[in-house]
């Protein structure tokens, strides 16, 4: 099932490189069809419940899988999965 989901990334800044969150939007293979623009998404909602909904699907994504360079995010690309989940 295609599905958006939260992926760690790295980037490089300022010599050193520094991890976040982007969106990844997976295809019904589980690999890469699109992702965020940005390499940086903060958690929302329209309610205090929403925000920590959205913060547990986060944490819950991120703990999912490896890291991947924001750079290196291509289409078809297969997530590699860190076998620990929340």
């Amino acid at each position: 099932m295609s599905t958006w989901h939260y992926l760690p990334v790295s980037v490089e800044r300022d010599g050193g490189i520094e991890y976040s969150i982007c969106e990844v939007y997976l295809d019904d293979d589980g690999c890469v069809a699109s992702w965020t623009e940005s390499s940086s998404i903060a958690a929302s909602g329209e309610t205090a419940d929403e925000l920590r909904a959205d913060l547990s699907h986060m944490l819950n994504d991120v703990a999912r899988w490896e890291p991947v360079r924001f750079s290196d995010l291509a289409v078809g690309l297969r997530l590699q999965p860190r076998g620990i989940a929340l």
